[in-house]
């Protein structure tokens, strides 16, 4: 399928496509549900299809790269391959994944790839010494489910990071065929699942505003690697708070990381927030939220350690996934956003 002449001339005018894009791949779109943890939270998971096995259901998360599976799920006969070459995974939360990189089949809704992808099939959990009391240091490695908040066998077995970033593990959908995708979040209460679209069509394309992602950062630059940048405001006073900003599936709440202690403090729970998304040609996007309405506007903040860090980081979480339909285009590097 080919671009639209109107939607192709509107891309090349914005700079945002080039001959590669001309042909569309396969378009698949997988139900993406909801499941609420036993603490309230709520974490959001796709099936997919691994080595012929059932589906396992498992953790969609777009802060991180990966498709990672825990000891035990899939048999060590059913891989294709398993190295010896050592892969660790961090979050934020301090749960270290220690394993190593291995390949299998996998697929997820229609779309698969012509050969095995490269995995972490994981051997241990345990924590960051930085963070001792992270959510795995409380159970056994029987009872420890990924995203589960510590709780016992609440969770999953895998975990798939669509982050656009790239590694020994790399990012199943890119591996799988995926060029473009869009999350359509389901939000809290909702009954019928949202969406992920794999290779959405051309006509699709419309209505989105598009950023570029900030690739520019140095200690942090992994964690946001498909970081927008955004700002903050505080309507009761008019302040802003500007800086590179992560759209998170796997985090709820919002979370400022700021050298500036004004950045830290000036606002409290109920405060009404506006976010606001520019890009470099002066489009927007915005939303209004209230500050600790629920578990996706809940703020915390935090001082950095490290001297790289010069503007604010903002972790924006769930919360704009519930405003927005969001559109990773994996080859430019850009993010989309259309109101909902």
């Amino acid at each position: 399928m080919r671009l639209s002449r109107y939607v192709r001339a509107w891309l090349l005018a914005l700079g945002l496509v080039g001959p590669s894009a001309a042909e569309a791949a396969e378009r698949v779109e997988v139900p993406l549900n909801q499941r609420v943890l036993s603490d309230g939270n709520i974490r959001y998971f796709v099936d997919v299809s691994v080595a012929g096995f059932h589906p396992v259901a498992t953790m969609l998360d777009t802060g991180s790269t990966g498709l990672r599976i825990l000891p035990n799920v899939v048999p060590d006969s059913a891989f294709a391959s398993i190295s010896d070459q050592p892969s660790v995974a961090g979050y934020g939360s301090g749960v270290r994944l220690n394993g190593v990189v291995a390949t299998l089949r996998a697929g997820l809704g229609g779309l698969f790839g012509p050969g095995p992808i490269p995995v972490q099939l994981v051997r241990m959990v345990d924590c960051f010494p930085r963070q001792p009391h992270c959510p795995a240091s409380r159970l056994s490695q029987s009872d420890y489910r990924i995203g589960g908040d510590g709780l016992r066998k609440e969770g999953f077995d895998a975990i798939l990071g669509n982050r656009m970033g790239t590694g020994p593990v790399d990012n199943p959908l890119r591996r799988l065929g995926a060029q473009t995708w869009v999350v359509i979040l389901p939000r809290p209460g909702e009954n019928r699942p949202g969406a992920l679209v794999l290779n959405p069509a051309a006509g699709e394309l419309a209505g989105y505003t598009w950023f570029p992602t900030e690739q520019r950062l140095k200690n942090s630059g992994a964690v946001f690697h498909d970081g927008i940048p955004a700002c903050l405001v505080i309507e009761k006073s008019g302040r802003r708070i500007c800086g590179t900003t992560l759209l998170d599936t796997g985090a709820p709440g919002i979370s400022i990381s700021s050298k500036d202690p004004a950045d830290r403090d000036g606002w409290r729970k109920g405060d009404q927030f506006t976010i606001v998304f520019r890009n470099r040609r002066g489009d927007e996007v915005q939303a209004s939220f209230q500050a600790g309405a629920g578990r996706p506007s809940q703020f915390s903040t935090s001082d950095p350690q490290n001297d790289d860090q010069t503007e604010p980081h903002i972790s924006a979480g769930t919360l704009p996934y519930f405003f927005f339909s969001v559109f990773y285009d994996d080859q430019r590097q850009l993010v989309g956003l259309k109101r909902r």
